[in-house]
């Protein structure tokens, strides 16, 4: 491995741990590598058995990472698309990542056939304040996969193919294009409010509380929040600028977005209405408590 650089291994789409060599290929990677390489697992692992004897050997062995895979959390679709595993079982390894200060992620899938809003907000709420990071994809049908081949006609043309990918939202029989880029959006928002929740080991008791802390750490003022455009002499970092849009969401119960320009020496950031309609907004602050 040094030879060719090697100082990572990323275990993707498996469930290693049903291995019963797992934890000797764990003592390995310690004992013989001593630190010089790192391990993490895109959707790697399955929560079926993972307790905190193998939690400790897994972050002996120099874990970076580790991303689980939820698909879905209502009942009859999990078992529609033969997810057997039971979310007690996720939530546990959730905490055993938590307490060993492990970042996690969990990955779920926004319009899936058969989904609602009402299962989409339900995830939302399900995952956030469980310490992790929000993985969302949007669901693309795969050609002749059997989603695929359950879709109506409308969705199964092959001229259509230019809509067969993630950002196109091609599937929308049962949830608007629109709230499936909202969502999208919304769990960015969550995962900055974990990833600064962190980084200034901030505790989160809801939204209002947690928004006035930040608002004190980046000295943001009422003119930050209500004005149109805000000139600087120099520009902002994206925490702060992070921290202002999700102040203005509280504040006007919309969402924005920001556009810089840099003239003469000065920062121009105007801030405009984004795409969001209202009644999801409200609908995802209630989430955020």
């Amino acid at each position: 491995m040094e030879r060719f650089g090697i100082t990572h291994f990323d275990f993707e789409d498996d469930n290693i741990n049903l291995n019963p060599e797992f934890p000797a290929l764990l003592q390995m990677i310690r004992e013989d590598f001593n630190g010089k390489i790192s391990i993490s697992f895109m959707n790697g692992l399955s929560s079926f058995n993972i307790g905190a004897r193998l939690m400790d050997a897994i972050k002996r062995a120099g874990v970076t990472h580790i991303d689980f895979s939820l698909v879905t959390k209502m009942p009859a679709l999990r078992n529609k698309v033969r997810r057997k595993d039971d979310l007690k079982n996720l939530l546990n390894a959730l905490r055993l990542c938590n307490k060993r200060k492990t970042p996690v992620t969990v990955h779920f899938i926004l319009g899936l056939p058969g989904q609602d809003m009402d299962e989409i907000y339900s995830i939302l709420k399900f995952l956030f304040r469980r310490k992790g990071y929000l993985g969302a994809s949007i669901f693309y049908p795969v050609y002749n996969s059997l989603e695929f081949q359950r879709l109506d006609k409308t969705y199964q043309r092959e001229d259509s193919f230019r809509g067969w990918r993630l950002s196109a939202c091609f599937y929308d029989r049962e949830i608007p294009r629109d709230f499936l880029m909202s969502a999208f959006y919304f769990v960015r928002i969550m995962n900055f409010i974990t990833s600064i929740s962190s980084k200034y080991n901030l505790k989160y008791n809801g939204l209002v509380g947690f928004l006035e802390k930040l608002k004190e750490i980046f000295d943001i003022t009422d003119m930050d929040l209500d004005s149109s455009s805000l000139r600087k002499d120099a520009p902002l970092t994206k925490e702060r600028i992070g921290v202002i849009l999700l102040l203005r969401i509280l504040r006007h119960k919309k969402v924005f977005r920001v556009e810089v320009i840099k003239k003469g020496g000065l920062y121009l950031y105007r801030f405009k209405e984004d795409f969001v309609p209202v009644e999801y907004v409200e609908r995802f602050l209630r989430i955020l408590g």
